[in-house]
Formats: structure tokens, C-alpha cells, sequence
């Protein structure tokens, strides 16, 4: 992607990742070059939050209408218009968003509170003693943070499902999904299992017909 200012680069490089595997078969092919690509500058930090941000919208808005589709469709033995499911969806938007969005705000606060600390100590001489003093709290944190991390990675699937199902909130998707993961963990890892097996030999038979078509 070659355009003129690094900070357009940087704001569309989400979007590039997301369509060049759709117009271009090298990224099956050899996908290192288009997943590894690296920015630097004072405005580096805009790419990752903005991939987080592109991954949110599409995830919980098109996750959304597929499960509310499928949801409705297997609960009513009928299959429910796609006009009305993008009604729905875009009329709770907001709770899909916020679902995942509240606890990976946790995160950053907290990851915000250690850096601040850590600039805090820094600025300080001889600071040995107030490191000794909170190096407890800062690994309390830190295992808050990844706990929050992992829960979030584990649960936002049933986030989605929640809200699209049930018709609540944030809130309520929020808690739904880590009660799922949390209460039925055995079916839950059982479902990743085959849809991951699923996901692999999809994904090496693309790439061998790609092959076969050089």
C-alpha cells in the first residue's frame, strides 16, 4: 500500500488485510508478506487499536445477522428475512459492541494504570523502595489483565449469540457469554475442536486448489 501520508497508511491498513485476500490468491498462497508487514513513527500505536476496532465492527455486526438468521430460523422452523435481521442488528449495535468492548476497556485502563506507574517510578530517584512497595500490585494486575484477555478471546462468540438470541444488552450478552464458557466448558471445547478441524481442512484444500491452478 503505497500512499502519501503514513498516517492514511496506517488508518487503511485494516481494511487492505481484510480485502486482499479476497483479490488477490498470493495471500493463500504465501501469506507471511500480507500478515507480517510493520509500521513505525510516532503514530505506529494507530494500527494495532485500529485492527481491535475493524475486528469489533465486523465481528459483532456481521456475527450478529448470521447468528440472529440461524438462531431464529432453527428456534421458528422458518427462515427470517435478511432486511429485518440487519434491522435488528443495526438497532442494537450498540450491545453488540459493547459486550466485548467493556471488559478489553479494563484491560487498557489497567494496562494505562501500569504505565503510569511505571513512568511515575521512573521519574522518581532512587526509587528501589517504591518498587518494592507495589511490585505485588502490579502482578495482581497483570493477571487480572491476561485472565480479562483470555475470558474475552473465550467468550465473545456467545457475546454475539446472546444479544441476537435473547434481545439484551451489553450487560446481559457480557455476563451470558462468560457463564456459557464458564458452565459448559466440555461442550464448549468440544465445539472449537471440530470447528477448528473444519477451519484447517477448508483452509488446505483453498490452498491446494490454488496450487493446482498455477
Amino acid at each position: 500500500l503505497e500512499v502519501g501520508s503514513p498516517l492514511i497508511s496506517w488508518v487503511l491498513l485494516p481494511w487492505v488485510d481484510v480485502a486482499y485476500p479476497l483479490v488477490s490468491p498470493a495471500a493463500f498462497r504465501d501469506p507471511v508478506p500480507w500478515i507480517s508487514r510493520e509500521t513505525t513513527g510516532s503514530w505506529s500505536w494507530l494500527q494495532p487499536l485500529l485492527r481491535v476496532v475493524w475486528i469489533l465492527v465486523v465481528s459483532s455486526l456481521a456475527g450478529g445477522v448470521l447468528v440472529r438468521r440461524a438462531g431464529m430460523g432453527f428456534a421458528k422452523e422458518d427462515s427470517v428475512g435478511l432486511l429485518a435481521t440487519i434491522r435488528f442488528v443495526m438497532n442494537r449495535c450498540i450491545d453488540y459492541l459493547s459486550a466485548p468492548t467493556l471488559p478489553l476497556a479494563a484491560v487498557w485502563f489497567l494496562g494505562l494504570l501500569l504505565w503510569c506507574t511505571g513512568l511515575l517510578i521512573r521519574a522518581i530517584p532512587d526509587a528501589a523502595y517504591l518498587v518494592s512497595a507495589v511490585w505485588g500490585c502490579s502482578l495482581i494486575i497483570g493477571i487480572v489483565m491476561a485472565v480479562l484477555s483470555i475470558a474475552v478471546f473465550l467468550a465473545w462468540p456467545m457475546m454475539i449469540a446472546a444479544v441476537s438470541i435473547n434481545g439484551g444488552d451489553g450487560f446481559d450478552g457480557l455476563s451470558r457469554g462468560f457463564g456459557f464458557v464458564l458452565d459448559r466448558w466440555r461442550y464448549y471445547a468440544w465445539c472449537v475442536g471440530i470447528m477448528a478441524a473444519y477451519g484447517s481442512l477448508s483452509l488446505l484444500l483453498v490452498v491446494e486448489v490454488l496450487r493446482l491452478g498455477d
